[in-house]
């Protein structure tokens, strides 16, 4: 599962406090939520922890939670 595509600028939101990222596969629809440990102590925050989450036309289900980087 290629779960960095359909981002360009993920590397630019990371000085944000927190990173949202939209991803889409062929048939469902991904949200990737970052949430950053040192959002002040850092000069580059990095995301420790990522929640995939799998919306369909019913509704938002958790799908994932996983550990990533967000350099």
């Amino acid at each position: 599962m290629a779960a960095r595509q359909g981002g360009g600028n993920t590397n630019a939101d990371c000085a944000s406090s927190h990173l949202i990222v939209t991803i889409r596969t062929p048939s469902k629809f991904y949200i990737t939520t970052c949430y950053y440990a040192n959002a002040a102590s850092s000069p580059r925050r990095e995301c420790v922890s990522v929640a995939l989450v799998n919306r369909e036309h019913t509704g938002l289900h958790s799908l994932h939670a996983d550990v990533m980087q967000c350099r």
